[in-house]
């Protein structure tokens, strides 16, 4: 309100007051909270990262600021839930202060669930037993978290060193993750309330897979059958609590499973579309123990439902690091009759499963290999195995892929997410090697064969960087034209979206091979992708102007690229250029990026081009932002509207998506640049309309929020009053 004063922003609006609120309610400044609450601030309105003023106050920990809301009407049910964001000391205190004044013990956070929910979740057993004592509902029911019960009973797999150590565990009467749930259920929590992550409390005690001893879980387990829960109940996140007892990689979890089929739980009962049978998820994340034990009491070996088909497609998909590893449990399964040929599930075979993770295990590779009948069924999310293998060479599992070719595997068998196996060797991998390549080529695999969303072998390899298997494929006849010359803008790309701050060195260099590879057999310069535009279009999408992207953009101008080629949809490449926002491309470099130092920085691709290309045209229209200079005003490039304007750029060109370059800057709220264009000539719009442009700004609303629209309509007023000022004073 100063600076309005003194002329040195006339254009504040509401949301620049309720702002302003929110930083004198978070930095305890009650004399200046009750300025901005004289000049028109909202104290209920949310905006910013403290969603509302009292929230602010709350989160900074000031008392006397909220007292100062409350007693002025402030929402003491505003989401989010106020306990959300109490401050350590004194939670108790803010707690019992807004209770007394009318909160509802039971508002519901949206993320959070309930303040007991919070208590229990945060293991504060203190506020625990306050919000009993106020009466706080133990089955209020949250979205997320299901029931105070359901995230009791979660807490069980937490670790909590007081249980550990022998002193404090002698000063508590029972384990603290028992207290809570006796406690509510002595309270009156139902445990057949359904919903939350894991549906009922029952699957949530049963999905401990971390705890470290499992006597606590299975008395929580005990405890939840005794008040009546349904053993049998179908939903959440494994399907019913004996699929959740069967996932644990502990040994002690086969005393639960027995408790659970001891008390009516059904051996066989299927879950959701993602597990199957609870045979099926013990083979895939539980023990050999579990397989076993449930194999005993009659679990169907070649039962079908789930993700993976069967239980020993379950049991190949296994991650590596797993104990036990897959060999056993496979060779349990097939010596109780299970069918190793069967074809179905996300995988499609057992040997298709094996490269769902790092394989490592090659006796288990080599067992399947031996008593699978076709090394070529095909299915499932890869397609064959071969395809599966190429995608996911790890370690041993390139060694795999030539066992496959030696027993016969098929190379040209396409799939609809990775086309062929050629295909899936030239993705990105955690390594490059050529050599599966190379085998791939021997077998006489189709070198430009297309298909999937991957388009072609050399475009995959183009995508990442893999020159040397760009060459190999380029010697051995690669169409670089294929699908609008898909390679060359994949080369591009790649180099676009590279980030030069989280690379070594060794990884970056030569960047442009790719580039000069393609060159060198004939590419166009100049080509347009119908999408993408040019080679130079793709190159202004970069996030940072580093190293490698001034190797790639240097090549393209020795080249003699045309900079002025507009596309339908990007414009030209200084549209996108002048499009960069500073906030958007440093946002996660904040401590490592001597770029956000400079206000500057944005304005870097777009200085560049200019400099290179003096006589690049300025106002072609085409675009998001129909001109080069509306994308800068609205992206904030201050050094770009300067470079544009010294350039001859016009000022008044109506066109693009905010109509004109001075509304681009006072929509995104730049008043310099807005300044700056005024200075050269801009014409503001409550010159040329009568009245603002409805329609349009409800498209503003929707896309760039209230505090766009009140700048604009805030700037119509200043602008139309200074017109009449001026008019008035001529006559």
């Amino acid at each position: 309100m100063i600076a309005e004063k003194h002329g040195a922003n006339e254009y504040i609006t509401q949301e620049d007051l309720d702002f302003g609120l929110h930083y004198a309610a978070f930095g305890g400044h009650l004399d200046i909270v009750q300025l901005f609450l004289e000049q028109g601030a909202n104290m209920n309105a949310h905006c910013g990262k403290w969603d509302s003023a009292m929230h602010a106050a709350v989160n900074g920990g000031h008392m006397n600021v909220m007292e100062f809301f409350v007693s002025n009407g402030a929402n003491v049910d505003s989401q989010p839930a106020f306990f959300m964001c109490f401050p350590e000391q004194g939670t108790h205190y803010y707690l019992n202060y807004l209770l007394d004044r009318g909160m509802s013990i039971d508002v519901l956070d949206e993320q959070h669930g309930t303040a007991l929910h919070e208590a229990i979740t945060n293991n504060n057993f203190t506020l625990f037993d306050l919000l009993l004592e106020r009466g706080a509902d133990v089955n209020a029911l949250s979205e997320n978290l299901g029931t105070p019960l359901q995230t009791a009973c979660v807490r069980l797999d937490k670790y909590d060193w007081r249980e550990e150590d022998s002193e404090m565990r002698q000063n508590l009467r029972k384990p603290r993750k028992l207290y809570y749930i006796e406690k509510l259920l002595d309270c009156g929590a139902d445990p057949s309330i359904r919903g939350g992550k894991y549906d009922t409390a029952l699957q949530a005690a049963c999905s401990t897979t971390t705890a470290w001893k499992m006597g606590v879980p299975i008395k929580a387990v005990q405890l939840l059958i005794e008040h009546g829960a349904d053993v049998n109940a179908q939903g959440g996140h494994w399907g019913s609590a004996l699929h959740a007892a069967a996932a644990s990689n502990s040994k002690e979890k086969v005393e639960m499973i027995k408790l659970l089929l001891d008390n009516g739980a059904k051996v066989d009962q299927k879950g959701d579309s993602t597990w199957g049978t609870p045979l099926h998820v013990a083979c895939h994340e539980g023990t050999l123990e579990a397989v076993r034990f449930l194999v005993d009491r009659g679990a169907d070996v070649n039962d079908e439902g789930g993700r993976f088909g069967t239980p020993i497609l379950a049991a190949a998909a296994r991650v590596e690091y797993q104990d036990p590893p897959k060999l056993p449990i496979l060779t349990f399964l097939m010596n109780k009759g299970a069918n190793i040929n069967h074809q179905g599930g996300e995988y499609g075979s057992v040997l298709q499963a094996h490269f769902h993770d790092y394989v490592d295990d090659i006796e288990s590779f080599l067992f399947a290999l031996k008593h699978c009948a076709d090394v070529n069924s095909n299915g499932g999310e890869y397609g064959t195995a071969l395809i599966a293998g190429c995608a996911y060479p790890h370690s041993l599992g390139k060694e795999c892929v030539r066992l496959l070719l030696d027993h016969g595997a098929d190379v040209n068998v396409q799939s609809d997410e990775y086309g062929t196996a050629l295909v899936a060797a030239c993705l990105p991998h955690d390594y490059k090697d050529t050599k599966m390549v190379q085998w791939l080529l021997e077998y006489g695999i189709d070198v430009n064969a297309q298909g999937s969303k991957h388009g072609t072998a050399l475009s995959a390899a183009c995508s990442w960087n893999y020159s040397e298997a760009a060459e190999l494929l380029l010697n051995h006849g690669a169409n670089i034209h294929l699908q609008d010359c898909a390679a060359w803008y994949s080369a591009t790309h790649e180099i676009a979206t590279r980030d030069d701050f989280g690379t070594h060195e060794s990884d970056s260099s030569g960047d442009a091979v790719i580039l000069e590879l393609l060159l060198d057999r004939g590419i166009d310069i100049n080509h347009e992708h119908a999408e993408y535009g040019t080679a130079l279009h793709a190159m202004m999408t970069a996030e940072q102007a580093g190293p490698n992207w001034l190797e790639g953009i240097n090549l393209l101008l020795k080249h003699h690229i045309n900079p002025n080629i507009m596309n339908e949809r990007l414009g030209s490449a200084l549209h996108i250029a002048c499009a960069i926002k500073h906030e958007a491309i440093h946002a996660d470099f904040d401590y490592n990026c001597s770029g956000c130092k400079s206000i500057n920085a944005s304005s870097s691709k777009a200085a560049y081009l200019l400099e290179q290309y003096p006589n690049i045209d300025v106002n072609a229209q085409g675009g998001t932002f129909g001109t080069a200079l509306q994308a800068a005003a609205y992206s904030g490039q201050t050094l770009s509207v300067r470079l544009l304007l010294d350039r001859k750029a016009s000022v008044n060109i109506r066109d693009g998506k905010y109509h004109t370059a001075l509304n681009g800057a006072v929509i995104s709220g730049h008043w310099n640049i807005a300044k700056i264009l005024l200075v050269a000539g801009a014409i503001p719009d409550c010159q040329l309309q009568e009245e603002p442009d409805e329609a349009w700004l409800q498209t503003v609303l929707v896309e760039d929020g209230r505090g766009a629209v009140e700048r604009y309509r805030k700037f119509w007023e200043v602008e139309l009053e200074k017109k009449r000022g001026e008019g008035a004073s001529n006559s």
